[in-house]
């Protein structure tokens, strides 16, 4: 989602943040550990939100599935949503 507009309600001074990488941090509850959303240096305009902490249904893309050359043998699919062995282009 855009980073502009958007504001925390409550609880800021809780947040930690934690780099994943050297081009991501990921933002934390430091209170309970809740997963909130991704920054990733690439992209400074966009934040990546968890969807649990939405309230409200958001308008959501198609679904699919990434990286299936990789997956378990034993793992099965149980819908008609396209697969891709990487990033879909």
């Amino acid at each position: 989602m855009p980073r502009e507009g958007f504001t925390y309600l409550s609880g800021e001074s809780d947040l930690r943040r934690y780099a994943s990488s050297d081009h991501q941090d990921r933002i934390f509850c430091g209170i309970c550990g809740s997963s909130l959303l991704v920054e990733a240096a690439d992209e400074p305009n966009r934040i990546y939100l968890a969807l649990g902490t939405v309230e409200e249904v958001p308008d959501l893309p198609n679904p699919f599935h990434i990286f299936v050359g990789s997956k378990a043998s034993w793992h099965r699919f149980h819908d008609d949503d396209p697969q891709y062995d990487t990033y879909p282009g």
